[in-house]
């Protein structure tokens, strides 16, 4: 999206040494602590094998690979929720594109199964566009803070979006490689700034699995005009936490698609958003009246 912004800088990494750094966490390093200006952190061709973190004193980074299939964060930790991501963000005003970020680590054959996320975001006004995220359990940990994302790939199989954020996704697809959900969000209360819409997705399975199950009892996802394959679990939604209580939940579908969307079976709470609801859903307002999108180099 083009905006008033600009970048004022551009940090080079390539791991053959042409660039200004061979790592993205030291050009990461490199960028002073409360900087206000946008810069970008361009990364060459190749897998790094790395943990990325940006804390939350260096906004204003613009991540840039050169395609999913070209520039990848891999690395293999599990287990720590907070810390075992690939790719960690806690700060405000970040953005990725055309980057893959994934989590290697190899899940016992036949479980139990174990947090392995891909990667983090933890940053008010963050965005992915055009970036792949490949793990199992857990890969996008969606933590806190409102979140974009477009064109994006999310790969997983248990829980595999995740969080507290509010968050809207965009023409993304979600390729559920193992019978599990796709979805949990941890909204805690009504009053909580937080749920996932996705708009115009598309939805992949390689065996049944329900679209979401309730981490809390205000749990909140929306799939709106979002493709779905036969292999969604009839009755789509799963109360797990939010039981005897799942009447707070807000699991609404809305104008989907395929031969998954067919809503005749699914769970007797699942919601019917009017139409002026439904609009505080779709529309980017839902993520933020400040139009913080379109202000983005």
């Amino acid at each position: 999206m083009d905006g008033a912004a600009s970048i004022t800088k551009t940090i080079i990494v390539d791991q053959k040494g042409s660039g200004n750094f061979t790592t993205i966490q030291a050009a990461v390093y490199s960028i002073p602590d409360g900087n206000q200006q946008w810069i970008q952190i361009f990364v060459k061709r190749g897998v790094y094998r790395e943990k990325v973190s940006i804390s939350n004193s260096k906004s204003f980074i613009v991540l840039q690979g050169e395609g999913t299939t070209k520039t990848s964060i891999e690395w293999d930790d599990h287990g720590d929720t907070m810390n075992c991501a690939t790719f960690i963000v806690h700060a405000n005003d970040f953005i990725a594109r055309d980057i893959a970020f994934v989590n290697s680590f190899k899940q016992p054959s036949g479980g139990p199964y174990v947090v392995a996320e891909a990667a983090l975001v933890g940053g008010d006004r963050n965005s992915f566009h055009r970036c792949s995220f490949i793990g199992y359990q857990d890969t996008l940990c969606d933590y806190h803070g409102r979140h974009f994302y477009e064109e994006c790939w999310i790969e997983g199989a248990i829980d595999f979006i995740f969080g507290f954020a509010q968050s809207m996704y965009t023409s993304c697809v979600l390729n559920s490689v193992g019978q599990g959900w796709l979805i949990a969000n941890a909204k805690v209360n009504e009053s909580f700034a937080t749920g996932f819409v996705f708009k115009y997705c598309t939805i992949q399975a390689s065996s049944k699995t329900y679209l979401g199950r309730a981490w809390n009892n205000w749990s909140t996802v929306l799939f709106y005009k979002t493709f779905m394959p036969d292999n969604i679990e009839p009755q789509g939604w799963d109360a797990w936490r939010s039981s005897p209580n799942q009447h707070q939940t807000t699991f609404a579908e809305e104008s989907c698609l395929g031969p998954g969307s067919d809503k005749s079976k699914r769970v007797s709470w699942l919601k019917y958003p009017s139409e002026e609801q439904l609009s505080n859903f779709v529309k980017v307002k839902f993520i933020g009246p400040d139009n913080w999108l379109s202000q983005r180099p």
